[in-house]
């Protein structure tokens, strides 16, 4: 038998928070608690029973409200274009907000070395095209091939 999807709205979302903030195992590395798998299990069901929701429903749902909220909050490179706020992601930066303490971001590192960053005669990468290249090449191939019709 095939399991149904909750359907959230922002009510059941927002209670979903509230209750969430009271439950610092669930989120805060530094509570007593966090460590401790009963006593967050007992978070879950404690939310999950006053929601009268499944368990796996209401862990599902906090998981991608804590990542929504943690690319909401990450440092965009400079030079990217900025576009507006959804209404969703203003409610999840309003809501999450407790989260602030507890997101730490790590900084990105570039697993190539530096002698990797552009290829030479002796190497056998790949070379990057840009599109304008590839359409090139594609007009190469197409026109190569209907020469051989």
């Amino acid at each position: 038998m095939a399991t149904r999807h909750v359907v959230w709205n922002e009510v059941m979302e927002a209670k979903l928070v509230e209750l969430w903030q009271q439950h610092t195992s669930l989120f805060d590395v530094s509570s007593s608690t966090y460590h401790d798998r009963n006593a967050r299990e007992k978070g879950w069901d404690k939310i999950a029973t006053e929601l009268q929701l499944p368990v796996n429903e209401v862990k599902t749902r906090v998981a991608s409200l804590r990542t929504q909220y943690g690319k909401l909050i990450k440092p965009k490179p400079s030079g990217s274009g900025q576009k507006p706020l959804t209404f969703k992601q203003n409610w999840i930066l309003r809501h999450l907000n407790f989260l602030k303490a507890h997101v730490m971001h790590r900084p990105t590192e570039s697993t190539l070395r530096p002698e990797d960053t552009g290829p030479n005669e002796d190497s056998q990468a790949p070379l990057m095209m840009t599109i304008g290249q590839k359409w090139q090449l594609l007009l190469l191939a197409v026109s190569l091939q209907a020469a051989h019709l």
